[in-house]
């Protein structure tokens, strides 16, 4: 979606006559998070059925799909490391705690690299 507003995108679908809940059954998406894209929240299943129905680039989009991926995962992998660490230290739960800290260093690495 090459620097498509979110009022675009409500207007793509509109001149193509589908209400929300016509392209939500089409996508298979639940009508408010329909609407929550095209109010501007990042949504890949939704980002990739505008792409193919509408023939709409994503190529600047996807950056945003990325970067919301990542602090999604960062976060939920820094909630999952902080209860290993509470828990009783066996060598089955210090290696869980090492491979966590392998996948936040990847993400930061990763995150780093699509600049922020």
């Amino acid at each position: 979606m090459t620097q498509t507003t979110t009022k675009n995108l409500s207007a793509i679908r509109k001149a193509s006559y589908l209400k929300l809940n016509d392209l939500s059954h089409i996508l298979g998406i639940d009508a408010a998070n329909l609407s929550r894209f095209e109010d501007g929240k990042p949504y890949p299943k939704a980002l990739v059925g505008y792409h193919i129905l509408f023939n709409l680039s994503i190529q600047n989009n996807i950056r945003q799909v990325f970067k919301q991926g990542y602090k999604e995962l960062m976060h939920r992998a820094f909630q999952l490391l902080e209860e290993l660490q509470q828990k009783s230290h066996t060598i089955k739960n210090n290696l869980r705690i090492e491979g966590v800290h392998k996948i936040i260093e990847r993400l930061v690495t990763l995150d780093e690299a699509h600049g922020k």
